[in-house]
């Protein structure tokens, strides 16, 4: 998954553990931060209270079975504001198997 990092699309690959290792511009600016700022940080960063904790299970339970998961999120921004996405988050693949997620 090749990421431009001046793109204004929302895309954001992450490790296994959900550590941040890539993102847009547009990404990042979404949520109010620059994009150093967000490499290798937790995704937890963007996570916002009003999420359900089952919602994140389901999330993660289907990813490390290898199935793409789709849904909508609460993201937080760097204020505190909410920022509500309709996500796409897809296994990672490399030569040992999956290496990441990447979400759009």
């Amino acid at each position: 998954m090749t990421i431009p990092p001046n793109s204004l699309a929302l895309i954001c690959r992450t490790n296994l553990n959900g550590q941040i290792k890539h993102c847009s511009d547009g990404f990042a600016s979404e949520h109010g931060y620059a994009r150093d700022e967000l490499l290798d940080a937790s995704a937890k960063l963007l996570r916002h209270d009003l999420m359900p904790a089952a919602v994140f299970a389901s999330l993660w339970s289907t990813l490390r079975q290898g199935t793409p998961w789709m849904g909508i999120v609460c993201n937080r921004h760097r204020d505190g504001s909410q920022r509500w996405h309709n996500v796409y988050i897809k296994p990672v693949y490399g030569h040992e198997g999956v290496q990441g997620y990447g979400a759009i």
